[in-house]
């Protein structure tokens, strides 16, 4: 028994309880009022009937006295039906002075209009009056009359009617009322009960309105607080994370890279399966720069780097995905990744002039201090080999004892693909590709911590000197040549032809464009016009945008959100942590996801510094609404380690490699 209650304590929610008891109390009240009227009425009838009886007897006393007193009692008989047929009477007897009955008229009729639980219910003894006939001073006998218990009983049946539906009808309002004042009373409970899984889920900027009663007010009040200070300790400990990350990871005076975090991304890169690797690495150098510091002094020159990495950085940043570092002293490192020889060698010629023309160059009047070395890498290939090289071309531009820039040519590092094509078949070749859509895509699951896939990242390849190549060897290619654009198109359109046709299985599929396409308005604008003629397909689809959009043009960022909130189309942040942004930013813009860029992941299982940052950035995230994908996962062990520093999906050739059709009637979706 005392199980069964707990049971039902714990089923029981606050509202229900209070509309229980209360309706139960007001239920209560009523019956009892109901008895109590009904009891009342009984008891004013029975004397009303009492009165009327005893009058009613006594006038046909009167009346009947001269008949008899003449001895016609074919009269008295006459008065005493008249009486006896109003009906209200169960009998109107006639005594004689002997005491016998000389006239009767009785009825023991049941009222067919009461039901019988009634009538059992509320007894009624219907009352009797006896008056003497008498004429002058001889008793010539008695008339009683009895009321009609039938006509009692139907009195109190109708006023027990009344009663219910009176009281039916107020207990109707008295309910309504009550569950209205009940829910405005306790609506503040449930904005309280949404602040507290809010602050659960490490979300603590929701706020509530003070609102009901005093009580109430002040507990609202006090929760508003507590998320308040908590959103204060947490945005607090999200800057000295920044500020940890600032000092560990990047030069104070440049703002760039050290050298140990462009090592580690770059390794990164070059050992990644699904990104644009191959491009160009380029070290540039002012020669004798302790020099110029014993010359000019420290202060001139810090002031010298700066304007440096300045032009280093103006001349890099229109390449997605440039990693730029001060690796010590007056030495610069730029990966440049997906750009093709012939640009590297004009990018660092403009670098090299750009330099070389500062006012304190000329004032040092040295003309050969600023030299730079280029070498191209491509996937796989070995960092510490690349530097060596780079390093080497370096080396050579030095001793020719001007500013100048040098290549390394010893070997090629390039894709057979590419070495395979000229500029101009390239182009050609991509642009009648384009033309006749000819572009496959592949795919590769998402899945969530529980194993299910999340949606599937579409993957585009084309079929070239009959190899299906990669899109990391054709894209630089296609960006080279402006192509960008129709490429990004034909990808949506077939995304959504994808989705057009699986609708009714659930699917959902990311795909990711390219920064220069969203950056243009037209792009956008037609992207918005193409989901807005597909609605269904677009509350199915990703987009992946890379981080490097929030950072060039925060109004095209702008846009594309508005785009996610009226077509029902997810944003996913791509190369998350790439472009050295604040996490704060999360806090303004809630994507729906975000893409953990692939140095995070590198080395994961024997960084303490990268798990550090995947669990504060992850919390972050949660504390934002927003959750954290992980990818180029290359083993199980490393989605272990992951999934509990907070990271919420994952990807990569270590979960699933890339299929060329999905069966999506074998695949649960769950986002």
């Amino acid at each position: 028994m005392a199980g069964t209650i707990q049971s039902l304590g714990e089923r029981l929610t606050l509202r229900t309880a209070l509309l229980t008891s209360i309706g139960v109390l007001l239920v209560m009240f009523l019956v009892g009022n109901l008895v109590l009227n009904l009891v009342s009425a009984r008891h004013a009838l029975q004397k009303q009937m009492s009165d009327v009886v005893q009058d009613t007897a006594t006038a046909l006393a009167l009346s009947v006295a001269q008949p008899l007193g003449e001895g016609d009692e074919v009269k008295a008989a006459t008065l005493l039906e008249a009486v006896y047929d109003r009906g209200f009477f169960e009998h109107v007897i006639l005594w004689n002075a002997a005491g016998e009955a000389r006239l009767v008229k009785h009825d023991a009729r049941r009222s067919e209009m009461v039901p019988d639980w009634f009538a059992g219910l509320l007894s009624f003894d219907p009352p009797a009056g006896q008056t003497d006939v008498v004429s002058g001073w001889k008793v010539l006998g008695a008339v009683s009359v009895k009321a009609s218990e039938a006509q009692a009983m139907e009195q109190l049946w109708w006023t027990f009617k009344v009663e219910v539906a009176w009281f039916s009808f107020a207990l109707l309002l008295v309910v309504v009322a009550l569950m209205a004042i009940v829910n405005s009373l306790l609506r503040p409970l449930e904005s309280l009960t949404g602040l507290a899984d809010a602050i659960k889920q490490r979300d603590f900027s929701k706020r509530i309105a003070e609102v009901g009663v005093v009580e109430l007010r002040m507990l609202c009040s006090a929760m508003n607080g507590m998320a308040e200070k908590l959103d204060d300790i947490f945005s607090e400990q999200v800057e000295q994370i920044e500020g940890l990350r600032q000092a560990l990871h990047f030069d104070p005076l440049t703002g760039l890279l050290l050298r140990d975090e462009f090592d580690r991304r770059l390794t990164a890169r070059l050992h990644s399966r699904d990104e644009v690797v191959a491009g160009n690495i380029l070290l540039l150098q002012v020669k004798d720069f302790a020099n110029y510091n014993h010359q000019f002094g420290r202060e001139a020159g810090d002031r010298l780097i700066q304007r440096v990495a300045d032009i280093v950085q103006l001349r890099s940043c229109k390449t997605e995905g440039a990693i730029l570092a001060r690796r010590s002293g007056a030495d610069f490192a730029v990966y440049l990744p997906g750009m093709p020889d012939d640009d590297a060698n004009r990018l660092a010629e403009a670098i090299i002039q750009n330099v070389s023309s500062l006012a304190e160059f000329r004032e040092w009047c040295r003309h050969d201090v600023i030299n730079a070395g280029l070498v191209a890498v491509e996937s796989g290939e070995d960092l510490a080999e690349a530097l060596s090289n780079a390093d080497f071309a370096l080396r050579s531009a030095q001793k020719q004892g001007n500013h100048g820039w040098q290549r390394f040519f010893e070997a090629s590092n390039q894709q057979p693909e590419v070495l395979a094509q000229q500029a101009y078949e390239w182009q050609s070749m991509l642009s009648d590709y384009i033309a006749r859509e000819h572009v496959a895509l592949h795919f590769q699951g998402v899945f969530s911590k529980s194993g299910s896939v999340l949606y599937y990242k579409a993957l585009a390849r084309m079929e070239i000197n009959d190899k299906l190549t990669e899109a990391a060897v054709f894209l630089p290619m296609v960006d080279r040549f402006d192509l960008h654009t129709e490429f990004d198109k034909l990808i949506v359109r077939k995304v959504i032809q994808v989705l057009d046709e699986h609708l009714h299985y659930g699917a959902r599929v990311g795909l990711t464009l390219s920064t220069r396409s969203l950056l243009e308005e037209s792009f956008v604008q037609w992207l918005v016009d193409e989901i807005e003629r597909h609605p269904a397909a677009a509350h199915c689809m990703l987009l992946e945008i890379p981080e490097f959009v929030l950072q060039r043009d925060e109004s095209a960022f702008s846009r594309l959100m508005k785009l996610s909130v009226h077509s029902g189309v997810e944003l996913v942040i791509d190369r998350f942590g790439a472009a050295a942004l604040p996490f704060s930013y999360l806090h303004r813009w809630h994507p729906k996801w975000i893409k953990l860029d692939r140095h995070f992941i590198e080395n994961i299982k024997i960084s303490k510094e990268h798990q550090f940052y995947i669990r504060a950035i992850s919390q972050v995230a949660h504390s934002q609404g927003v959750r954290v994908l992980a990818y180029g996962l290359e083993d199980q062990s490393e989605w272990t380690l992951l999934q509990n520093l907070g990271v919420d999906a994952g990807a990569g050739f270590g979960l699933q490699g890339v299929i060329e059709h999905i069966d999506l009637n074998e695949h649960g979706f769950n986002l």
